[in-house]
């Protein structure tokens, strides 16, 4: 009898030992689904200021394309640091 306890014990133990890997394993997705979307979001956000900053400010559109036109561009220029900087964020 003591026997058949026993290994009831066991058979209940290796369900609830299956079921906790069960639950784990829907758990580390959804954190992972949560951790890339939030990652999606965050990028969507830094896309949206620096295209912003592009849009807005009409001296920088027209500084980037010289700069883009230009072969022989200075690299030491202000303008062309404020350029190369942008470039960076993206």
């Amino acid at each position: 009898m003591i026997e058949i306890l026993g290994d009831l014990g066991d058979f209940i133990g290796g369900i609830a030992v299956v079921g906790s890997l069960i639950y784990l394993a829907v758990q580390i997705r959804s954190n992972t689904r949560s951790n890339q979307s939030q990652a999606l979001a965050q990028w969507a956000n830094f896309a949206s200021l620096t295209n912003d900053h592009v849009i807005r400010d009409r001296g920088f559109v027209e500084i980037m394309f010289e700069r883009f036109a230009d072969e022989n561009w200075d690299p030491t220029d202000p303008d062309t640091v404020r350029v190369g900087m942008w470039l960076v964020q993206m």
